[in-house]
């Protein structure tokens, strides 16, 4: 298995890990008619492939794209994990451990010295960073919540040392 940058070309393979992890991974903590809603269409990838322009997503191949992460440098010792998704049919397989670990060891090389990420706080995330060596942070809880949608959801902070 690779880790390579994305490019605007993978946005129908990012579309799909997004969608296809949100309608598996997410059941039962977000609302059905809303993952139901979720489609890969010409709008969907167009706006994908603007997100990709970037450069700061990266994929996980093994015969395609099955993981993604799009990374943002917080300040010059902290970046963060904004979105990690591993298609439903990869995950477990190793390819969250080894994006995960690529991206801190290379934010590491470049002088960061903590990775941060929020994620939904009884979500089906927790336990997976748990095992890559975050720790849940002492902050506020925020919220998630998607625009057109009337749900929110608490989500947490957590933590790695590089």
């Amino acid at each position: 298995m690779e880790i390579r940058l994305a490019t605007p070309e993978d946005a129908k393979f990012v579309a799909d890990i997004r969608v296809s992890t949100y309608q598996t991974s997410y059941r039962g903590y977000l609302p059905d008619d809303f993952l139901d809603s979720l489609k890969i269409d010409d709008d969907v990838i167009k706006m994908t492939e603007e997100y990709l322009k970037d450069g700061k997503m990266y994929l996980a191949i093994e015969d395609r794209p099955v993981a993604n992460a799009h990374i943002t440098d917080r300040d010059s010792e902290t970046f963060s994990i904004d979105a990690l998704y591993c298609h439903p049919k990869y995950q477990k397989k190793g390819a969250e451990r080894l994006l995960v670990g690529t991206l801190c060891k290379m934010k590491k090389e470049q002088g960061f010295k903590y990775c941060i990420i929020s994620t939904l706080k009884d979500g089906p995330s927790v336990a997976f960073y748990e095992k890559v060596g975050f720790k849940k942070l002492n902050v506020p809880e925020g919220k998630w919540s998607m625009r057109g949608w009337d749900f929110s959801y608490p989500t947490i902070k957590m933590q790695k040392e590089l």
